[in-house]
């Protein structure tokens, strides 16, 4: 922890089906017992896209792969233990495989839900809605880029979204 405080980064992941969206419900924390999308925390060594996709098959039993980042969310707020700063992507991820089930720590439960039901929830995060509604614009967000990038440092892994 720096002077300034915590700093804390997390990715999290859109899923879509045959026209739903994979939702979580939470198991904890100020959003105890409502439905967000699934994600969490980078761990050291972690890329963003790396940690989206690991939360998911942690969250919800399914693999997946990031398309595009559909937003990011830029806060402060106060902790018990002072000021935290936290960034927060939003990847579209596409289906691969995998079999649906809530990891039944930090989820309770996983479902498909129909769009038009969640933007009228009100047992989904805010948060999560802007993003589903984000996702829905297919121009929208920040893709992967297929240019090879030179850089004159060594990172294990490297992406750039533009």
């Amino acid at each position: 922890m720096s002077e300034l405080g915590k700093v804390s980064i997390a990715a999290g992941g859109i899923v879509q089906n045959n026209g739903e969206v994979l939702l979580v419900k939470i198991t904890y924390g100020p959003n105890k017992g409502m439905w967000m999308l699934p994600g969490g925390y980078l761990d050291a060594g972690e890329s963003l896209a790396e940690a989206a996709v690991r939360e998911v098959k942690e969250e919800t039993g399914l693999d997946t792969q990031p398309l595009r980042i559909v937003g990011l969310r830029d806060g402060v707020r106060q902790k018990e233990s002072g000021l935290e700063s936290n960034l927060y992507a939003v990847f579209e991820m596409e289906l691969v495989g995998g079999t649906i089930s809530a990891d039944d720590a930090e989820v309770s439960e996983v479902a498909f839900h129909k769009i038009d039901k969640i933007l009228a929830s009100d047992k989904v995060v805010e948060l999560s809605k802007t993003m589903i509604r984000r996702a829905q614009n297919l121009k929208a967000g920040l893709s992967r880029s297929q240019d090879t990038v030179l850089v004159n440092d060594k990172y294990r892994a490297y992406a750039v979204y533009v």
